[in-house]
């Protein structure tokens, strides 16, 4: 079998079976900075989040996206490891800031499942109080088309959310997806529709 052999600072020789070689091409100067090689593209609208609420795919190590929905909400996520990433986020109209982290990882082919928590404080008529975020849930598919269920605990005196959230990629900048919270009072249940979102990001991957 002929192999391509690469030679690395870090961990010596690496030998790649030459079957497994699609393509090589050179890495420009613009896109390599501080033993980091940026990846053309962007990571799919959608594929860690539905409008509002999050599923049990997770960003990747050195993944970096800002996610804006409907002007109010904004929240920048960062991948730690595959399976554990930080964010924050800042909802303008009501004066919320919350740092969080997310938790997710398989089970079984096409189904993971996740855990988020987070802390923040929310300032309004020149008073503020601070308040934590618990979500799980589980996702059954692929970022390309998945069902995710899950429920949301707040702390303060707002009732559990319980999530129902689905997603069908036409595109790569296309999908069509649904994103339900269902909360119940003593009398009455509620079911409130997610928004919109735009998701920038930029993927980037350890270099050798």
């Amino acid at each position: 079998t002929d192999f391509y052999v690469v030679m690395t600072e870090n961990i010596g020789q690496i030998q790649i079976p030459a079957a497994n070689v699609l393509s090589i091409e050179q890495i420009l100067d613009k896109n390599y900075s501080k033993n980091k090689v940026i990846v053309s593209g962007f990571t799919p609208l959608l594929s860690t989040d539905y409008a509002l609420g999050e599923n049990a795919f997770n960003l990747q190590k050195g993944e970096v996206r800002y996610n804006n929905t409907m002007i109010a909400l904004n929240k920048f996520d960062v991948g730690i490891t595959k399976n554990i990433s930080l964010s924050g986020t800042i909802v303008i109209a009501e004066g919320v800031a919350l740092i969080g982290a997310k938790f997710t990882t398989e089970v079984v082919p096409m189904l993971r499942v996740g855990v988020s928590g987070y802390t923040g404080v929310k300032s309004s008529n020149n008073s503020s109080s601070s308040g934590h975020i618990v979500q799980g849930y589980a996702t059954y598919g692929k970022p390309t088309g998945n069902v995710t269920v899950g429920g949301i605990w707040i702390s303060d005196d707002s009732p559990s959310l319980f999530q129902l959230s689905g997603l069908h990629r036409i595109s790569n900048k296309v999908a069509l997806s649904i994103d339900n919270f269902f909360f119940r009072t003593t009398a009455y249940t509620y079911v409130y529709n997610g928004a919109y979102s735009q998701t920038y990001s930029k993927n980037t991957i350890d270099g050798l």
